[in-house]
């Protein structure tokens, strides 16, 4: 038997699906580059359109209502002392698990389950930094100072707002193409450009890691990761279960393992990192874990080198997607997606406005631009939406009192009350308090 591989997962803030090697208008070299020699997963989406509930379902296999993570670190949400965590499980398992840069689950990241938690993120242009301590990580391992297998996770920043001045060339804003949903304006123009200059910095620690990566001993036993919590932040994007707030990008690398140039069109979701994970390391899980986990191992979705014990991997029919709180209040949102239909929940609503605007897009162009020029931001949010994925790719037209959709509109509206239901989600009971004492927002 083979021995089990090390792991590298490296995740940023707000990136979606805009990678080059998704279609997006500006290069990512390094990242297109790993697509080229991996897998690229084309239907993955969070279990949320915000940071701290989405990673922890990629932490603990749980959606964000039962991993404890309803709402932001920074707000007061944080992980239960209970929760078995992904780097707990490998530590087990004989891993070496390592954290580098940021982490988004909880307030205190030395009780996340890592052997090494490192220590919090460095500020402005960490990325160059954290590029830096994951080399010097490969290099304890080279000087045997760290036994294999490992799990290092490496946590970029950038492309979370306010994307301060990078040292990356920014595409010029008459040369790129403005999203539909978003205004076309000058100011938008540049804001869009300063997220990509952020995009290029990252991709090009990464592939700073990467090739280091390639030069070492254990590069060829080396599963490599990349994906990011959910959708930028621009309106109608992050903190909605719209696509532009939960499609994301998850590329996965493993030389011998998984032929390159491959795509997954299948659905997967952040849930399922934890129990992929877990199988590739033959990491045990506790009964009453694998009971609640949602998630499935998708490796073998990738590769026909990959078997899951023997069994044969059904593909999803649907994800699930959720938000609870962000920094508007009470927010509550349940979603079910399927390859062609999207159906909408919404428990409650949010004043005069149909989606949330998170403070940190409000306050910046495409935010204010957005809310002036959008007729339909300034309505009430319908009781229940439903989307043809495949006719209707903007999610404009909402289907949900139309006679001749009701057939499936009742079919999807079942599935996710018996999710919830399931699940216990508390949403169900009434309106879920926020926690009084607020968290830190740098961990």
């Amino acid at each position: 038997m083979n021995p089990p591989p090390n792991i590298l997962f490296m995740i940023t803030h707000d990136t979606g699906i805009h990678l080059g090697c998704y279609g997006e208008q500006v290069k990512t070299p390094a990242l297109d580059d790993l697509a080229s020699k991996g897998v690229k997963f084309n239907n993955n989406f969070s279990t949320a359109p915000q940071c701290s509930p989405s990673r922890g379902s990629m932490l603990t296999g749980l959606p964000p209502h039962q991993n404890g993570l309803m709402g932001l670190v920074n707000r007061g949400w944080n992980l239960p002392e209970n929760n078995l965590t992904l780097p707990e499980l490998l530590t087990n398992a004989g891993y070496h698990t390592k954290l580098v840069g940021l982490q988004h689950e909880h307030g205190d990241r030395s009780t996340l389950g890592y052997v090494d938690p490192g220590t919090k993120w460095d500020a402005p242009f960490f990325s160059r930094r954290i590029a830096k301590k994951t080399v010097k990580f490969f290099d304890k391992i080279e000087r045997g100072k760290v036994e294999e297998p490992f799990y290092c996770k490496v946590g970029f920043f950038e492309t979370h707002r306010p994307f301060l001045t990078g040292r990356r060339k920014r595409p010029d804003p008459e040369d790129i193409s403005v999203p539909d949903y978003l205004p076309d304006t000058e100011e938008v123009r540049k804001e869009l450009c300063r997220f990509y200059g952020m995009l290029k910095e990252v991709d090009c620690r990464i592939g700073q890691v990467l090739e280091d990566l390639e030069k070492r001993s254990f590069a060829k036993n080396t599963l490599v990761i990349f994906t990011t919590d959910h959708g930028w932040a621009f309106p109608r994007a992050k903190c909605t279960l719209l696509d532009p707030g939960v499609h994301t990008a998850l590329i996965m690398h493993w030389p011998g393992m998984i032929e390159g140039g491959r795509t997954v069109n299948e659905l997967s979701s952040g849930v399922d990192l934890l129990p992929t994970l877990c199988s590739i390391a033959r990491a045990n899980m506790p009964g009453e874990l694998g009971k609640r986990l949602e998630g499935m191992n998708v490796l073998p979705l990738a590769s026909s080198k990959i078997v899951d014990h023997g069994e044969q991997v059904t593909p999803r029919e649907r994800v699930f997607i959720e938000l609870t709180h962000h920094d508007s209040g009470f927010n509550p949102m349940r979603g079910i997606r399927t390859k062609k239909w999207k159906y909408i929940r919404n428990f409650a609503p949010i004043g005069k406005k149909r989606f949330e605007i998170p403070r940190d897009i409000i306050n910046h162009p495409s935010g204010k631009t957005y809310k002036l020029v959008n007729p339909n931001y300034h309505q009430e949010r319908p009781l229940e939406e439903l989307y043809d994925l495949v006719h209707d790719s903007m999610e404009s037209n909402n289907l949900a009192t139309d006679p001749s959709h009701l057939e499936i509109l009742s079919a999807l509206r079942d599935q996710l009350m018996a999710y919830l239901e399931r699940t216990a989600d508390p949403v169900l009971e009434g309106p879920v308090p926020e926690p009084k004492k607020r968290g830190k927002l740098i961990m």
